[in-house]
C-alpha cells in the first residue's frame, strides 16, 4: 500500500508566449514551481506529404527536463496540448527533428497553471498504486461534452480515500470536481481528472470519507517523469 502526501487543485495561469511564433530553432522556457503544475501549448505544423504519397519522417518535439513528452510526426492543424510537471524546476523545449526549408511549425498560447495543495483535507489514505487502463473509458457529465481516456499505457487510474472532518468541506470539494487535480506519493506524480461518477462518499458521524478515482493520462509507474 502506498501512502498518498498530497492532493492539488488547479489554480492560476500565467502566459509565456501569446501570438503565433514560428519555430525556427528550439525554445526553451523554465520555471521553478513551488508545487507540481502544467504546461500548456497550441502547436501547428505545415510539412507536405511526399511525393510517394508518405508521411514524411519529420517531427514536432516536445520536451521536459530532457525527457520527451509529446511528439507529433507530420501536419498538424492548430492543437491544444497539456503536460503535467512535478515541483521544482521544470524547462520545457519546443523543438523539430527532420524539417527542412519548406516545412514550418508554429506555437502560441503557452502558458504554466499553477496547482495548490488543498487545505480542507485532513487525511488522504488506502491509496493504491497506479493501475494502467484496459479500455476505452467515457466519462459522462452533467454539462458540455463527454470525457474520454485512451486506453494501454497511455493512460492510468489511481484510487485513494480522502478524509474530510466537516460535511462543509467536503462540498466544497465536489463543488471543484470538475477542475484537473494532482496526487503527490511514494510512487511519484499523477495528474488528471477525478470524475464525478468515479467518486463514492460516505458519512460516519460528523467525518466524510470520499473514495475517488483520479483517471491520469501518464503511464503506471511512471508519472510526470516519463512517458
Amino acid at each position: 500500500m502506498s501512502i498518498l502526501k498530497t492532493l492539488h487543485r488547479r489554480a492560476g495561469s500565467y502566459h509565456l508566449l501569446w501570438d503565433a511564433t514560428e519555430l525556427v530553432s528550439t525554445i526553451k522556457y523554465t520555471i521553478n514551481f513551488s508545487w507540481p503544475g502544467t504546461y500548456n501549448f497550441s502547436f501547428m505544423s505545415q510539412v507536405p506529404i511526399g511525393s510517394d504519397g508518405m508521411l514524411p519522417d519529420k517531427h514536432f518535439i516536445v520536451r521536459v527536463n530532457d525527457i520527451e513528452k509529446f511528439r507529433a510526426r507530420g501536419a498538424y492543424a492548430w492543437e491544444a496540448r497539456e503536460i503535467f510537471v512535478g515541483a521544482g524546476p521544470q524547462t520545457i523545449e519546443f523543438t523539430t527533428i527532420g524539417y527542412s526549408s519548406s516545412d514550418v511549425a508554429y506555437l502560441r498560447d503557452v502558458y504554466y497553471h499553477a496547482y495548490g495543495p488543498i487545505p480542507t483535507i485532513a487525511m488522504i489514505e488506502q491509496t493504491k498504486m497506479p493501475k494502467s487502463l484496459d479500455g476505452l473509458k467515457n466519462y459522462n457529465i452533467m454539462h458540455g461534452y463527454p470525457r474520454f481516456q485512451s486506453n494501454g499505457n497511455k493512460g492510468c487510474e489511481v484510487e485513494f480515500n480522502v478524509l474530510f472532518n466537516d460535511i462543509s468541506y467536503w462540498r466544497d470539494f465536489m463543488k471543484e470536481i470538475y477542475r484537473p487535480h494532482i496526487i503527490t506519493g511514494d510512487y511519484g506524480t499523477y495528474g488528471g481528472i477525478i470524475p464525478p461518477n468515479e467518486v463514492d462518499a460516505i458519512r460516519k458521524g460528523t467525518l466524510v470519507i470520499a473514495k475517488c478515482k483520479l483517471i491520469s493520462m501518464s503511464q503506471a509507474g511512471v508519472g510526470v517523469d516519463g512517458m
